[in-house]
């Protein structure tokens, strides 16, 4: 299990890293949608601060 679970949080930190190397390139190429950009950043720390604390609660059962 904590193998598994290990390998899940890697697979999830790679994501992250696609998605903001992503928007980072297309940062470059538009400078217009300003708002657009801000909305994207406030999802991007919801979801990752979530799953932060998902993972979080996981260790602190699996450590219990």
């Amino acid at each position: 299990m904590l193998l598994l679970f290990g390998d899940d949080v890697k697979l999830v930190l790679l994501l992250l890293l696609m998605m903001m190397m992503r928007r980072r390139r297309k940062k470059k190429k538009k400078k217009k949608k300003k708002k657009m950009m801000m909305m994207m950043m406030v999802v991007v720390v919801v979801t990752t601060t979530t799953m932060m604390m998902i993972l979080i609660k996981i260790m602190r059962f699996e450590l219990n």
